[in-house]
């Protein structure tokens, strides 16, 4: 098999919880939507990639300008599950920074650096869903009274720490221009434990709670 395509087929998997979500979007706890939007992101992301490198264009563009837009989903998400309670303005300003870390790392730092890999805004964008995700889980352990293993939102965050604390290391190794063969040897783990966080994404599309009907009482 091709080796983009075996390496796009993997990274593809995040399509079953898009799907999944999809086909009960309109039937799901609306909290849980960008969620969705986040895995069909992605998914697009995907196949834009593979379609590029088929047509030999092997930069890293569209991963570039697709991180932000995904960074951005995942602070609504997190504000939509209550995490900035009573601070409306801190996801307006978190995505403020994120974003000029983005310009930064991408045209100033080093020029433009639109077309490769670039680790700071990565390491960044990591460090805020590790951080994101263990002050839901905080709170999800003090108020959540059922098994927590059943709840969408807490398997969505456990998935975020676990992919993402993986992510910083990978990313602060190649900042210290650590050795070729085994940063590849790390980029191939990537995408088995990537096979891993989706097939749980999925989990958590399916157990999405349904969206409360309210009936007026008179």
């Amino acid at each position: 098999m091709n080796t983009y395509l075996q390496i796009f087929l993997l990274s593809f998997s995040i399509a079953i919880p898009a799907i999944i979500g999809l086909v009960r979007y309109k039937k799901m706890d609306p909290t849980y939507h960008p969620f969705i939007w986040i895995c069909c992101a992605l998914t697009l992301s995907e196949i834009i990639r593979y379609i590029l490198i088929q047509n030999k264009y092997y930069y890293f563009t569209s991963y570039n300008i697709a991180l932000p837009i995904v960074c951005f989903l995942y602070i609504y998400q997190f504000k939509k599950w209550g995490l900035f309670r009573h601070r409306h303005w801190v996801p307006l300003a978190i995505a403020a920074v994120m974003l000029a870390i983005w310009v930064a790392d991408h045209f100033l730092i080093n020029g433009n650096q639109i077309k490769i890999r670039t680790y700071y805004f990565r390491v960044c964008y990591s460090l805020l869903l590790v951080l994101m995700s263990v002050s839901t889980i905080n709170h999800l352990i003090i108020s959540e009274k059922k098994n927590l293993l059943l709840n969408p939102r807490f398997l969505i965050c456990i998935c975020l720490v676990v992919y993402y604390t993986y992510r910083i290391l990978v990313d602060a190794f190649s900042l210290n221009n650590m050795s070729e063969a085994f940063l590849k040897q790390l980029g191939d783990f990537n995408r088995y434990l990537l096979i891993g966080l989706n097939l749980i994404f999925a989990l958590a599309a399916l157990w999405i709670p349904r969206k409360k009907n309210f009936t007026l009482q008179f």
